[in-house]
């Protein structure tokens, strides 16, 4: 299987897994993280989601955009 798809079918896992955490169990995902766990639970989940896009190999292999300054 070549790298980009182990990358996105690694992501897609991940991302189920954390859709299925309670909101609880999602702010102390963020917190472990060191991420703010303040806001609605979608809010925090778009952050704990960003911060594994951005903190993959996908964003090394030109895929994914850089992080913006």
């Amino acid at each position: 299987m070549p790298t980009r798809a182990k990358e996105a079918a690694r992501f897609e896992a991940l991302r189920t897994r954390l859709y299925r955490l309670t909101e609880e169990q999602l702010r102390s995902e963020a917190a472990t993280l060191e991420l703010s766990t303040e806001g609605s639970h979608q809010r925090i989940l778009d952050r704990v989601l960003d911060h594994y896009v951005r903190n993959t190999s996908l964003r090394e292999m030109g895929t994914l955009p850089q992080k913006r300054a």
